[in-house]
């Protein structure tokens, strides 16, 4: 699995008890007199790469090796990690086919601003820098690749998503040159109207969409700065299972990626909007933090437009659950003036809960 294959090996067998061991050295059938010296995870690690047996070309072997002893659990994380390479090298392998002027119209379609966009100058680099967004992952797919088809590369569209957008645009091509070729009447003429119309609609909701994914990519990464030092408590009050959390915690290698991460679950999963972001920091008595985001939001609201979904205080209605929007109605009308201290008292969203901690020190710096 790429140049963390070693790494991902050694992190999954280190759970391996002794009696795991032995099961292994009995199944592989390793001759008595070399199996004396595997007393370790490390050596059984020793001995299969000798052997030619840890390699990710072997990856199936391996994960069918931990279901045959029973840990499950293992065999999970090792299919994980192959998962997470090949869609990474499918990722690669597709953006390589992009030219420098690709990447030059990418960067200014994406908005990207010009003191990032002067070290995007490979493939390479423009990966990195999507998957810093969270763009790089199966929900983003189309977007992606309508991004393909308005540079003119409809090859690369087709391998992101499996569609055919070549026969797809000649289609297209062939219906304008039927309609300009005969001379329409009034009812063509509508229908040209509305078709006009509705290319123009389309073409404004990708354009108003495109800059709400900007706004948040730049919310987003500076809040995963801001909450990165204790995520895994924000992740305890954001309503996701913790089985993804735990994938989280994983497969993200710092307490920011980890953070970053856990926004894109949550938006994907409908339980973010900046309301309910407002409301898991409040539960966690961080205020300050709001009081930096609150001042962000307000910048790209002004840069960005007013009618970005996720910064307009209300909830995404093509995920939220009419139950999940229905218990914040009832909470905001049970919410009472002040609170005993004084002090405004806000309720969470269903699935948000709230903590008895003690604010950290963080807050101070933030």
């Amino acid at each position: 699995m790429g140049d963390g294959f070693n790494e991902k090996c050694l992190e999954v067998f280190k759970g391996l008890t002794s009696n795991n061991i032995k099961e292994i050295t009995f199944i592989l059938d390793i001759p008595a007199s070399e199996a004396e010296d595997i007393k370790s995870h490390v050596d059984l690690l020793h001995y299969m790469k000798r052997s030619e047996l840890l390699c990710k070309e072997k990856i199936k072997e391996l994960i069918k090796l931990m279901e045959n002893i029973g840990r499950h659990e293992l065999a999970t994380r090792l299919g994980e990690a192959a998962a997470q390479d090949q869609c990474r090298a499918k990722w690669l392998d597709i953006f390589k086919g992009l030219s420098s002027d690709n990447i030059k119209e990418i960067k200014f379609l994406r908005g990207i601003p010009s003191s990032e966009g002067e070290v995007i100058k490979t493939p390479v680099d423009l990966l990195n820098y999507m998957k810093r967004l969270g763009l790089l992952c199966a929900q983003k797919k189309e977007e992606l690749a309508e991004l393909m088809v308005t540079i003119g590369r409809h090859d690369l569209a087709t391998q992101l998503t499996g569609r055919n957008y070549a026969v797809q645009l000649q289609t297209e091509q062939n219906i304008n040159e039927e309609v300009q070729a005969s001379s329409p009447s009034e009812e063509d003429k509508a229908k040209q109207e509305a078709i006009r119309k509705k290319k123009d609609d389309i073409r404004k909701k990708n354009e108003a969409k495109r800059k709400e994914n900007i706004a948040v990519g730049i919310f987003f990464e500076r809040t995963s700065q801001l909450i990165g030092p204790f995520w895994n408590r924000f992740a305890r009050s954001s309503g996701l299972d913790q089985h993804v959390v735990d994938a989280i915690d994983r497969n993200e290698r710092t307490v920011q990626e980890r953070a970053l991460k856990l926004l894109d679950k949550m938006r994907q999963s409908g339980y973010l909007t900046w309301l309910s972001m407002e409301s898991v920091l409040s539960g966690l008595q961080k205020r300050q933090i709001i009081k930096t985001l609150e001042e962000l939001r307000a910048d790209l609201v002004r840069e960005y437009g007013n009618e970005m979904e996720f910064f307009n205080n209300g909830f995404q209605q093509e995920v939220a659950s009419p139950e999940f929007i229905l218990d914040n109605i009832d909470n905001k009308r049970e919410q009472p003036t002040h609170s005993s201290s004084g002090s405004a008292d806000k309720s969470l969203p269903n699935g948000v809960q709230a903590t008895d901690e003690k604010p950290d020190n963080s807050e101070n710096v933030y």
